[in-house]
Order: C-alpha cells, then structure tokens, then sequence
C-alpha cells in the first residue's frame, strides 16, 4: 500500500474545560440504538475549541423498579427545565431539543469509567 499524505500536524483537539458555570446550547438528539434512551449533543456557547457533552436520557425500562423509574424522571424533568423544554404529564416533544440554551450551568469534570483516566464533562443536575 502506497503512502497517503494527511496533514496530521495541523490537528487541533477539542479540549475538557475546568469545572465551572457556562452558557449551553443543545445541537443535536440522537436516539440509541437499543431504544432504551436518547443521547443528547450538548456545546459550550462562546467557548473556543471545547470538547462538546454527551448527556443521557434514560427510558424506563421494563425491569426498572419504581424508584428507579421515578429516578429517571427526575432527572429528564432537570433536564428539560434547564434548557426551558416544556413538557407535561404524558412527556415532551424530542423535536424541541436542538437549539435549546441555558445560562450559567454548573459543570464537574468525570472520569468514566472510574480508574480509566478518560476526563469528560458533565451537566451537575440538581433534580430537586
């Protein structure tokens, strides 16, 4: 195989912000594969070169007991009230996510898996 030229050392990595509060806007919903939630792309407004946020919402699943159900709710309602998504008793409009912001979020930095070195950031929710 003959050698492709690619301009590797122009590459710029996006990169994991302190902990801190920032302005967030959603960008893009993408549901699993496994219909067991949505995977929301969430970036950091006015922030140059950072990495953006992946954030979970978890369905309730089957198996689930009713704790962990409530649990899940909790945090989607958090969730959605952040970013201003309105919502009601029988659940919210996906089709509303993108594009949605929020101001001055609290964001921690998470190791996951534990142990593994690997540093994202993280959306602190507060569901109470």
């Amino acid at each position: 195989m003959s050698f492709i030229n690619m301009p590797f050392g122009g590459i710029t990595r996006p990169e994991i912000q302190p902990e801190g509060k920032y302005d967030l806007a959603i960008e893009k919903v993408i549901q699993k594969d496994d219909d067991s939630g949505l995977l929301v792309i969430v970036s950091f407004v006015g922030v140059d070169n950072a990495k953006d946020m992946m954030h979970n919402i978890s369905f309730i699943a089957e198996g689930d007991d009713a704790d962990k159900a409530n649990w899940k709710l909790l945090f989607t309602q958090a969730f959605l009230d952040l970013f201003g998504v309105e919502w009601d008793d029988e659940g919210f409009d996906v089709d509303s996510l993108p594009g949605q912001t929020a101001s001055d979020v609290p964001i921690i930095q998470n190791e996951f898996p534990q142990g593994s070195g690997k540093i994202s950031n993280q959306i602190q929710l507060n569901p109470w």
